[in-house]
């Protein structure tokens, strides 16, 4: 398919496919996305689900946020192709319905598929397709104020390292941009060589990080991480820092493979690469490390977002009342 084609509407993609629903899922998600990294014409009227689709991808400038969106998209197209509904015919129940069907889904997985939803309706409605947005008014789960995930314990994190050196050099890089430097798995998989470089004295990665802009970010490279770096970089000077079996980059899937095959060596067969960024922030925390240091560290844009990951956050221990006890005594 060329990446100038606009795609065909998302239901016609997806009903043509086979009944595996996630594997028709993939699909019309990798096609949006192929088609959402080509240009769009100017001047086009935009008027199918998929033109749409495509163009409001299209405005979300971080890969991360597009890729998620993709993803959330053809899992709503599977689900209207199923209940025979056509996307600009949905009403508030059907919205209602398809919410219903996410029981047992996190709320912020919840959270996020309704804001794509909104962010798509709300395109359609601004071009003129439809009349109103059917999701504008949908209640949203809230958000716990802890995650029910934290990661690996402090133990079980040395595990993983221990497996992953004795795997290899690939596989360590990729466990220690995640887990001592707290990189989404897009950051990781997307560094080249040529982003290492050395800044005040520090070897640093520059990452492209997610958010409106994507600007780029640099990241200091500890002892450990930056050892590693250099025995998978071996004697090349240039291309992924992370390499596929192909020689190209790692994909995100083929990261999420490798870590869930090196936690299934540590007892944890269902471990995810988001679990090793979970990881990093509760265990910075457990550390001593400040809720502002490893807010930046992390690039979270609400510090109420890094402050779900502190387990100790109410101990009575770690009340102000001692320090200053100490600081104003005398």
């Amino acid at each position: 398919m060329d990446g100038q084609e606009l795609l065909p509407e998302p239901v016609e993609i997806v009903g043509a496919q086979r009944d595996d629903r996630r594997a028709r899922r993939e699909l019309a998600a990798a096609m949006l996305m192929f088609a959402a990294t080509g240009e769009l014409p100017l001047g086009r009227t935009l008027q199918t689900p998929g033109e749409i689709a495509i163009a409001f991808l299209l405005g979300c400038h971080a890969m991360t946020t597009r890729d998620a969106y993709a993803r959330d998209l053809a899992h709503w197209f599977v689900w209207l192709d199923r209940q025979a509904v056509l996307p600009f015919a949905v009403t508030r129940v059907a919205i209602d319905r398809y919410q219903q069907s996410l029981d047992g889904a996190q709320p912020t997985t919840v959270r996020r598929r309704l804001a794509c939803l909104s962010g798509f309706y709300e395109y359609a409605r601004e071009e003129g397709v439809i009349d109103k947005n059917p999701v504008a008014r949908v209640a949203r789960p809230r958000v716990p104020d802890t995650v029910s995930t934290l990661g690996l314990s402090k133990h079980r994190a040395r595990q993983l390292i221990r497996v992953a050196r004795a795997t290899g050099p690939r596989e360590l890089l990729l466990v220690l941009l995640l887990l001592h430097l707290g990189l989404r798995v897009s950051e990781a998989v997307g560094a080249d060589i040529a982003d290492i470089g050395e800044e005040q004295g520090h070897p640093i990665l520059r990452i492209r990080g997610k958010g409106q802009g994507a600007k780029s970010e640099r990241v200091p490279l500890n002892a450990a991480v930056h050892a590693a770096a250099t025995a998978a970089q071996g004697d090349r000077d240039a291309g992924p820092l992370l390499l596929s079996p192909r020689g190209s980059h790692m994909t995100r899937q083929y990261a999420g493979k490798t870590i869930k095959h090196l936690g299934a060596q540590i007892g944890q067969p269902q471990l995810h690469p988001h679990a090793l960024r979970h990881t990093f922030v509760t265990l910075s925390l457990n550390e001593g490390v400040s809720l502002r240091d490893v807010q930046d560290a992390a690039r979270h844009a609400d510090p109420r977002t890094t402050r779900r990951y502190d387990r100790d956050r109410h101990s009575l221990a770690r009340h102000p009342t001692h320090r200053l006890l100490g600081a104003l005594d005398g």
